[in-house]
């Protein structure tokens, strides 16, 4: 159950959360300093309170490395934590949230708070021995530290060589990814070309740093922090899942490019297939909006709570539905479902008084993909809700699927 108690304040305070989301969220940095008691209770538990504590619950995978030698780090797992800090390292354990179960609902009602989709956030902690951090790099992500044990001291700075950074995390003289080189056409970022400012990190103190933000860190004493990691989608990759679902509309796009790859005489009929497809971009793009590219970040359960009148719907096909009539009157209406090894499951009986058994039976004989608003005007004696009822409980049972993506116009034949 969400905390009545917003996660996101309790980060920033003293600034109030909105001044937060409209001075700072998401493209500039912002420090907030004060006693820990102040901190989200998931965060205040006895598994965060010290290095030794989260070690000897902590088993999963872990990345170490000496910062003052090299900035590269090595991935181990099934080690002691405490372990590697003693050996003067420093340590990042990346997921954390099955350690402690009341983190993972803070992340999701930070996520709701941030505008985020669901799984967007996640939680990893940073151990680091005394004089020992991170070399310097930026991360393509938003980031939450929060100081809960020692001293250490960030360095950061914005990026002034790329805006909007997407992928994974750089690090100045190391080899970088590919999806990079599409993004400094003018040359790799540099930390040497910006200013540093300084930021001390006491327990309780939360430092949030856009994506692009250059940072290192020294470690004072011992050192425990963990780390909020917000990965809202790009606008590209929401509009290519988005165009993709609609593309696969059409049987033009989905066909192959034969011959593509061979010489020219070969590739001729696909470089043909190709500038008609490019011609057809207008059409297969037409009211593309961002409800269409909202939806496809959402898990079924997500997008289930959100359907209303236009919403489309289309029976699954491993599923039917079976009628026997009641004594009483009405109809027993089983839900029947094929699973994967090919056993049968029955997840929902219900009984139907005889007003309501028309829009089931048609329902049962329709494959077709169809919108809420067109069965209840089938059936205009039932209300929308009563209807939007029946799909929901039908979905949930796995007889009906929601179409979460967006129609492309037809396309018109060359008389039209």
């Amino acid at each position: 159950m969400p905390s009545t108690t917003s996660i996101l304040a309790a980060l920033v305070a003293p600034l109030p959360m909105a001044d937060f989301l409209a001075q700072h969220w998401p493209d500039r940095a912002y420090a907030a300093h004060g006693s820990p008691e102040r901190l989200p209770a998931a965060l205040r538990v006895p598994q965060l309170q010290s290095v030794e504590a989260l070690a000897a619950k902590y088993r999963g995978r872990m990345s170490f490395g000496n910062a003052t030698a090299s900035s590269r780090t090595v991935g181990i797992e099934h080690t002691s934590p405490a372990l590697l800090v003693r050996m003067g390292l420093s340590l990042y354990m990346p997921d954390i949230a099955a350690l402690v179960p009341a983190l993972g609902g803070m992340l999701r009602q930070l996520e709701q708070e941030l505008g985020a989709p669901s799984g967007s956030a996640r939680i990893g902690a940073f151990a680091a021995s005394p004089g020992n951090g991170v070399s310097c790099h930026f991360d393509s992500e938003e980031v939450f530290s929060i100081q809960l044990q020692g001293e250490k001291r960030f360095h950061i700075a914005k990026a002034p060589d790329i805006e909007q950074p997407w992928g994974m995390q750089f690090n100045p003289g190391d080899p970088c990814f590919d999806d990079l080189y599409p993004q400094v056409p003018a040359g790799f970022p540099d930390p040497a070309r910006s200013n540093f400012e300084t930021v001390d990190m006491k327990p309780g103190t939360v430092l949030f740093m856009p994506r692009g933000t250059w940072h290192y860190t020294e470690s004072g004493e011992g050192s425990l922090s963990v780390s909020i990691i917000v990965r809202t989608p790009a606008a590209f990759e929401c509009a290519l899942e988005a165009l993709r679902l609609r593309l696969l509309q059409d049987a033009r796009w989905r066909r192959p490019l034969y011959g593509a790859w061979g010489d020219r005489a070969q590739s001729a009929t696909a470089r043909g297939q190709w500038q008609a497809l490019m011609q057809d971009w207008p059409r297969v793009t037409a009211g593309m909006d961002l409800d269409d590219a909202v939806l496809t970040r959402l898990n079924e359960a997500e997008r289930l709570n959100q359907a209303g009148a236009a919403s489309r719907f289309q029976r699954c096909p491993e599923a039917r539905m079976e009628f026997e009539p009641n004594v009483q009157g009405g109809q027993t209406v089983r839900i029947v479902v094929r699973g994967a090894e090919g056993d049968d499951a029955t997840p929902l009986h219900l009984e139907v008084p005889e007003a309501m058994v028309a829009p089931f039976r048609w329902l049962a004989a329709h494959t077709a993909a169809f919108a809420v608003a067109d069965l209840a005007s089938r059936f205009p004696s039932l209300p929308l809700a009563q209807h939007m009822g029946i799909v929901n409980a039908l979905a949930r049972a796995r007889y009906l699927r929601q179409l979460w993506y967006g129609t492309i116009p037809a396309a018109q034949s060359p008389a039209e």
